[in-house]
C-alpha cells in the first residue's frame, strides 16, 4: 500500500547545521545543557479511520489463519508517517506558543522529536522543563529521557524520566549520549563525532568513501568535510 501514500515535505525543523549555536552565554560551562525526546511520537498519531484502509496488513493468527487488520496509529517507515506526525507535532507547538511564555523555546529548539536547550542557571533549566513537559502532555506527547550536563538538573526530575534511569549521580560519570545523531559527553559538555580511519587509503574513491560515511546530522565538521569531498 505504501504506493498509495503520499511523502509529504520536510518539515522536520530548524536543528541541523545550528547545534553549535545552542550556547547562549559566552560564560564558560556556565549554561546548563539539556536535552529531551518525545516518547513513541509515532504511535501517538493517529490516522483516520477513512485512511485506515492504506495501512492494512495481514497477521496470521496462531491457528495460521491469515487475518485482514488495520492499523490505527502512524508507524515508523510508512511513507506519509514522518511529515504526517511533524505536523501533529508542529500544531501542537503552535498552540503552546499561544498558552505559554516558553513557546518560542521550542518552536527553536526542537528537530524531529529531539529538543536540546542551554541556560544559564539551574532555576530556569528546571522551570522550562517542567513547563515544556506540561505543555507537551496536554496533547499527549510525553517529553522524557532527558540528559544534562548538570547533575543537579538530574537530580531534580524522576529516575524513570532519565535517559539512564540507574544512573548513580552521585557515583557515575556522566554518560555518553546520543543527541540528534551526534554523540554527547555529558562529563565532559561536547559533543563529538566518531570516525572509522582506514589505515591506507589508496584511491580517490576510498577518499571519498571515508568522508561519506561520517555522519554529520548538524553539520558541524562541514568546514572539514566539504573541503575533503
Amino acid at each position: 500500500m505504501q504506493r498509495y501514500l503520499v511523502k509529504q515535505p520536510n518539515v522536520k525543523g530548524t536543528k541541523p547545521g545550528t547545534t553549535p549555536a545552542v550556547r547562549s552565554s559566552q560564560v564558560p560551562r556556565g549554561p546548563d545543557l539539556f536535552a529531551g525526546v518525545i516518547a513513541d511520537m509515532y504511535f501517538l498519531v493517529r490516522v483516520p479511520p477513512q485512511q485506515q484502509q492504506l495501512q492494512r496488513f495481514f497477521w496470521e493468527d496462531e491457528f495460521g489463519r491469515l487475518q485482514e487488520k488495520y492499523m490505527a496509529v502512524h508507524i515508523f517507515g510508512s511513507k506519509s508517517a514522518a511529515a504526517t506526525c511533524q505536523f501533529a507535532l508542529q500544531r501542537a507547538m503552535e498552540l503552546c506558543v499561544q498558552d505559554f511564555s516558553e513557546g518560542h523555546a521550542i518552536v527553536k529548539e526542537k528537530f524531529v522529536d529531539n529538543y536540546l536547550d542551554s541556560v544559564d542557571s539551574l532555576e530556569e533549566a528546571l522551570y522550562r522543563m517542567r513547563k515544556l513537559i506540561e505543555c507537551f502532555a496536554r496533547f499527549k506527547f510525553r517529553l522524557t529521557k532527558w540528559s544534562s550536563s548538570d547533575c543537579r538538573v538530574l537530580s531534580e526530575l524522576p529516575k524513570e524520566e532519565l535517559a539512564e534511569p540507574k544512573l548513580n549521580l552521585d557515583l557515575d560519570r556522566l554518560p555518553i549520549e546520543r543527541i540528534m545523531g551526534l554523540n554527547y559527553d555529558a562529563e565532559e559538555d561536547c559533543f563529538f563525532v566518531r570516525v572509522r580511519v582506514l589505515e591506507q587509503v589508496n584511491t580517490k574513491r576510498q577518499l571519498v568513501a571515508q568522508v561519506s560515511g561520517i555522519f554529520d546530522s548538524t553539520l558541524i565538521l562541514g568546514p572539514v568535510t566539504f573541503a575533503a569531498k
